[in-house]
């Protein structure tokens, strides 16, 4: 029912997202804003979303934390269709977003 949705949504936003992945999460936004093949980078709403979807994936997981992996896991799903590249037609624009958010994630180390 809704109210169980809502109540489901609400037990999610419980879930324990600790500083060193809040930082974690940032630094992929920063290297978004600032990488050489794209015009546009993610958005505070974006880092918004993937900062709730880390939070749903771990709580449906039955986790009440989150795991690096749950943020590396979901970056390219949830910032994918959001960064802008730099000269890619619209057809090549999701396989090269992919492969731009590989290579943050890449290059980014992952807080132990």
């Amino acid at each position: 029912t809704r109210d169980e949705l809502l109540s489901l949504q609400k037990e999610a936003e419980q879930v324990t997202l600790e500083e060193s992945l809040v930082d974690y999460l940032l630094a992929i936004v920063h290297a978004t804003r600032h990488h050489r093949g794209l015009s546009l980078g993610i958005s505070t709403r974006g880092a918004l979303f993937l900062q709730r979807a880390a939070r749903a994936l771990a709580f449906v997981e039955g986790r009440g934390y989150c795991l690096p992996d749950d943020i590396k896991r979901l970056a390219p799903l949830v910032f994918s269709h959001r960064i802008l590249l730099k000269g890619f037609s619209p057809g090549q624009a999701l396989h090269g977003a992919d492969a731009v958010m590989t290579e943050i994630l890449g290059a980014i180390p992952v807080p132990l």
